[in-house]
């Protein structure tokens, strides 16, 4: 009986780390962070890494308690301007993607974590790819997902300016989207929501869109947001330097996953490829009728490339 006992406690203790989160405030160059993790400390961690603009309830909740539930100590937070982090005077604290990176490490130091598995969208690939380039010794791995080793083709046709690179420019169609979101003023909040959800619809891919998903995760994000209103200082930051990391990727040896929607708009697939190519050490997938999404849709198949390969590369603490 008491065997019996122990064994529905231990059953118990593994479903709270799996299904409840741990709320943490990060204070960090002025800025207070917010961050969640699931699971349990002892397990290899996993740093979540969203877009743009974008908070941590774009990474869906469906994959986080997947991935605890899979052995890993799983954090995502909310970027500064995003969510409940500190929102910035950008006129008068300016910062750049430099900084946004030491927010990352900042958040690994919080939490004690030596190592780990750093996983990046969009601006967050970014991110993952200057951790790598500067601070390897912080990685186990590295997964980035819709992104790219140079993002000047985004921002300076964004500006209307001839594309500077040899990797394709966005679809012009979206370009002019985003340029029109840029200058929208929404009438009220379920204005605001309507077009955002219409926004991620356009940038999806041809993959099924849950709208449902997006309109109840854009309204939660919404709510929690201390401004209550879009906010456009990280892509102001992207463009205070705009640097082609291929060079410096070509020096790189963390182990690194790259995830390419076969059908994304801001980066397509060349860009995947010339960051694989730039990587010695590295895994190209990529993933048809995907765009520029992280979508629960997408999750099993992120699942069935990225535990194998973090799992192959975490035999260090």
């Amino acid at each position: 009986m008491r065997t019996l006992i122990k064994c529905f406690l231990v059953i118990c203790v593994v479903f709270v780390q799996a299904a409840f989160a741990e709320q943490k405030i990060v204070e960090h160059q002025s800025v207070k962070l917010m961050t969640e993790s699931f699971g349990a400390p002892e397990n290899p961690a996993v740093l979540l890494i969203m877009g743009a603009g974008a908070s941590k309830d774009f990474w869906p909740d469906s994959l986080v308690d997947k991935l605890s539930k899979q052995g890993f100590f799983v954090i995502r937070f909310d970027h500064r301007d995003t969510g409940e982090s500190t929102h910035v005077d950008y006129q008068k604290n300016p910062y750049d993607l430099n900084d946004l990176t030491k927010d990352a490490l900042a958040i690994l130091d919080a939490y004690h974590i030596q190592k780990a598995n750093v996983v990046g969208f969009s601006l967050g690939g970014f991110i993952g790819q200057l951790l790598e380039i500067h601070h390897p010794e912080r990685l186990k791995t590295v997964t980035l997902i819709g992104t790219t080793a140079y993002y000047a083709p985004l921002m300076e046709a964004l500006s209307g300016q001839p594309n500077p690179s040899d990797l394709p420019s966005p679809d012009p169609v979206i370009i002019a989207k985003i340029n029109q979101l840029l200058a929208y003023q929404p009438k009220n909040e379920a204005d605001q929501i309507k077009q955002m959800v219409a926004f991620q619809k356009q940038i999806s891919g041809s993959g099924p869109f849950d709208e449902a998903y997006w309109d109840k995760i854009t309204k939660r994000s919404l709510k929690r947001d201390i401004v209550k209103k879009p906010n456009f200082n990280h892509v102001t930051a992207q463009k205070v330097k705009m640097e082609d990391w291929r060079p410096s990727l070509k020096k790189v040896e963390v182990p690194t996953l790259i995830i390419q929607g076969q059908e994304d708009p801001f980066f397509p697939e060349p860009h995947g490829k010339e960051m694989a190519k730039a990587l010695k050490n590295s895994q190209l997938v990529e993933i048809p009728h995907m765009g520029h999404v992280i979508a629960p849709y997408y999750e099993d198949q992120f699942l069935k490339v990225m535990i194998p390969f973090w799992k192959s590369h975490n035999n260090s603490k």
